[in-house]
């Protein structure tokens, strides 16, 4: 019941609920020591880590139960990306985050290979989660869901650089117009005409793009 009141509380900062976490395993540790087996705590401490948290959003990314439950070992001290830019210690506190996601990734990268390192990275990406239950949807097959998204991770850089570029009015909407119309082109011929057309009205893949109206 504990862990279901302190789960409830979904308005608390990354940080908060991180903190959260670390006291209900050290809490649940001394209050089950010797009724629980060290396998059996083990598996709760896993079950809490960062990694295991994420691990349903995972579906994508295809790995057998014992490198699910090393990678979530390596994310048992994960510390989550500060949020509270105005505090004193942000600067520090973000360093010792990234320090730590080098640090896992590297392992990360040491247990999956660089390849399926980066099919794990792919998985993580809420946009690519988002194309994936498309996918499951309209029967697309990985591949497709894959090409799917390197377009519209394309198209968000494409955008982005004529964003830096400070291009006049006439011509920055002339621009981004054709970045819009290629894109729905180039998904439509990846996706589909239906599951194009889904994907950019449920999951606004062109909100970034302004309309030239």
């Amino acid at each position: 019941m504990r862990l279901l009141s302190i789960q409830a509380h979904t308005d608390l900062s990354p940080e908060e609920k991180q903190k959260q976490q670390d006291q209900l395993r050290q809490q649940f540790a001394l209050e089950n020591k010797g009724i629980l087996s060290p396998e059996e705590l083990e598996e709760f401490r896993l079950r809490l880590s960062p990694f295991g948290s994420r691990r349903g959003s995972l579906l994508a990314f295809a790995a057998s139960e014992e490198e699910f439950r090393t990678m979530a070992r390596l994310t048992l001290n994960e510390k989550p990306v500060p949020t509270d830019q105005s505090a004193r210690d942000y600067e520090t506190k973000l360093a010792e985050q990234q320090a730590e996601k080098e640090k896992v990734d590297e392992q990360m990268k040491v247990l999956l290979g660089k390849k399926r390192f980066a099919e794990y990275e792919q998985a993580k990406d809420p946009d690519f989660q988002n194309l994936n239950r498309l996918g499951r949807r309209y029967d697309l097959s990985l591949q497709t869901v894959s090409e799917a998204h390197e377009l519209a991770q394309a198209i968000k850089k494409q955008v982005q650089a004529v964003e830096k570029a400070n291009l006049p009015g006439e011509e920055r909407e002339a621009t981004l117009e054709t970045i819009r119309q290629q894109a729905r082109q180039k998904m439509i011929a990846i996706l589909g005409a239906r599951a194009a057309e889904t994907y950019r009205r449920n999951f606004n893949n062109w909100d970034e793009i302004p309309d030239s109206k």
